[in-house]
């Protein structure tokens, strides 16, 4: 099956390291097991971890120094006396073999150090290895494509021999350096020759396979969030393993504001300690109910799902107890495969800002204070029963009837002028308290005091809620006060406005006057919900579909072909709780109140349960009732 078009995959890898046996134990029935059972679209296997060791006898590259079998060549035959189609998990720019053998190709830091894992996009891997290597797989394996980990996170700001004379063969100068004011110039230089590397391999692979699919993972992400310009046939990235209910919400919003076809892998174990150990395998595999909310996660926003877990005895086997929870796991998400390519109808956008990392980072693309900040709003949105979407800054603003502009240290021009444009014309703005002074020429805000941490109570449903966060005072001449925070946590105390509210042309601008992250890093109370809720009415913002009965019931509104799909999550769980590796059970929530604002919805069906709910009318169009939500369900609305 072609990838666009796959929607359950699983995955595994294993990161061969140097001097292993691959593989150390060998069970080929227990991967036919798998499939058998599980029958998934796809199948991702290990060829080459980030320590730079092939996992099967490569010509090409490093192949493992010991290996009894050939455990590539026996899941092709396997995966494909099943119509199951099977890719590599293949590490690009992170390779710490080849940097070992040819320390002349790494990425050289700005201090002049070698980082020792990353390879330069400027150097001939990508001609001697890479693709020499890519081409083994298609050809001699005929693997269906792979999926290329460790790339654009591996990019670097990169001053080795091939990137310094690039960059003096194409302007005539030296690079700037990190204390240089034409700096950022260089990063973008840096930048672009990771696209060019991307460019070239996908280019050189197809002229003599054209049907291999690459995946680059994370490609176009939130840390690229600049238009697509290269041939991909789709967007993939793994979540963390913590709290992948959240990264299913934020990297899934960014990637389906894309509008290609995507999946998301959720890892199917947690990690103890917290970071990663390829060597020691110190895994929790994740419960059932678990791993169905981390993909309605994704589902319920129009993407695929790939469960990730780890090939065990060096390659060669899998756990056979774990096959159960996969199959429940692939049944679930093939009863909702009417969500595949929905896109989301058009309510809250959240912007992500096309912001330059700071000067003290060498990765090409990373995570921001912008990047952090949107990440907030994207959860806090739908924590607080509001449908959102990620807006990149070249989209059409207008299509959102209201917009949240995140903390930012600089608006591009381009930005600043389409988000005036936005609301001059009747858009709805909502900024947070970062952004204020950024945004000034549109606020008309002007700010009294320096930044200074406090200790604020803010009010929100008749409550308060308290958090020490970074906080100014601000002026606002012509505007009102839209919400308040105390100094205690009485109402009698001294108070200060925590937003404003003025209108510009035929539009509203809320101002907050703190940043939303920090506060809600803080302290997720019920009055801050309130409070966002409380900003959504000063701006007059009715949204299509309201759910009230559970405050861990949250939705998404995906458009598909000729109908709306209302999907409803159950949130409760303890997915946020950090020593929780493993947890079976989601309590259900219910009875829920499902109100939408629609008079030409003809008929209702819940899937996957396949039965027609009773709408009773209202005002401005019908409400349902949903006794009962375990993790997951679809509101089908036809018209």
């Amino acid at each position: 099956m072609n990838r666009s078009e796959a929607y359950f995959g699983l995955h595994f890898d294993f990161h061969a390291e140097s001097g292993e046996v691959v593989p150390s134990i060998f069970r080929p029935e227990a991967f036919e097991a798998v499939l058998d059972v599980v029958k998934p679209d796809y199948i991702q296997c290990d060829t080459k971890g980030h320590p730079g060791i092939s996992s099967y006898p490569t010509k090409v590259g490093t192949p493992p120094e010991n290996c009894p079998h050939d455990v590539l060549k026996t899941l092709r035959s396997i995966t494909k006396e099943r119509g199951i189609s099977l890719y590599g998990h293949h590490s690009s720019v992170y390779d710490a073999k080849v940097c070992a053998d040819h320390p002349q190709w790494e990425a050289i830091l700005p201090s002049g150090e070698p980082n020792g894992k990353f390879l330069s996009v400027f150097s001939p891997y990508a001609d001697e290895i890479l693709i020499p290597q890519l081409k083994e797989l298609a050809g001699e394996y005929g693997l269906d494509g792979v999926w290329l980990d460790g790339d654009c996170w591996g990019a670097r700001v990169d001053y080795s021999i091939w990137a310094v004379s690039a960059y003096k063969a194409k302007y005539g100068a030296e690079p700037p350096r990190p204390e240089d004011e034409n700096y950022e110039h260089y990063r973008e230089f840096c930048r672009q020759g990771f696209l060019d590397y991307v460019n070239h391999y996908i280019t050189e692979v197809h002229a003599e396979y054209p049907d291999f699919e690459i995946i680059s993972n994370w490609i176009y992400s939130r840390s690229m969030p600049f238009p697509i310009t290269l041939p991909v046939c789709c967007l993939s990235g793994d979540l963390d393993s913590r709290d992948a209910l959240s990264g299913g919400r934020i990297h899934g919003r960014v990637y389906e504001a894309r509008g290609l076809s995507w999946d998301l892998m959720g890892w199917g174990f947690n990690l103890q300690p917290e970071k990663a150990n390829f060597t020691g395998h110190n895994h929790t595999l994740k419960g059932r109910d678990q791993h169905l909310q981390e993909a309605a996660s994704v589902l319920m926003l129009g993407g695929g799902y790939q469960v990730y877990n780890l090939q065990y005895g060096s390659g060669g086997t899998v756990q056979d107890w774990a096959i159960p929870i996969w199959k429940d796991t692939a049944e679930f998400c093939r009863e909702r495969t009417i969500c595949h390519k929905g896109r989301l109808l058009s309510q809250v956008g959240v912007l992500l800002p096309n912001q330059p990392n700071p000067v003290s980072v060498d990765n090409c693309f990373s995570l921001n204070d912008s990047a952090r900040s949107f990440n907030a709003w994207i959860c806090l949105l739908q924590e607080s029963g509001l449908s959102c979407s990620a807006v990149f800054e070249h989209d059409d603003f207008s299509r959102f009837p209201v917009l949240v502009a995140p903390n930012s240290d600089a608006y591009s021009p381009e930005a600043m002028a389409k988000l005036t444009a936005y609301v001059q014309r009747g858009g709805r703005l909502i900024i947070d308290g970062g952004s204020t002074e950024h945004l000034q020429a549109l606020t008309g805000i002007v700010k009294k005091s320096e930044e200074e941490n406090r200790l604020v109570f803010l009010e929100g449903d008749g409550r308060l809620a308290a958090a020490r966060i970074p906080f100014k005072e601000f002026e606002a001449v012509g505007a009102q006060a839209v919400s308040l925070c105390y100094t205690e946590n009485i109402f009698e105390a001294p108070s200060l406005p925590s937003a404003y509210l003025h209108s510009v042309g035929a539009g509203k601008v809320c101002t907050l006057t703190f940043p939303m992250k920090p506060f809600y890093d803080f302290n997720r109370a019920a009055s801050l919900y309130s409070f966002v809720r409380k900003l959504m009415d000063a701006v007059e913002y009715v949204p299509y579909v309201s759910v009230s009965g559970s405050n861990y019931a949250e939705h998404t509104i995906l458009l598909k072909e000729d109908c709306i799909l209302v999907n409803l999550l159950n949130r409760a769980g303890e997915h946020q709780v950090s020593a929780v590796r493993c947890y079976d059970e989601v309590p259900s929530i219910g009875p829920l109140t499902v109100t939408i604002r629609d008079k030409a919805v003809k008929s209702l069906t819940q899937i996957p349960e396949n039965v027609n709910l009773p709408m009773t009318p209202t005002e401005d169009g019908f409400q349902v009732t949903i006794d009962r939500l375990h993790i997951h369900t679809i509101l089908k609305l036809e018209k």
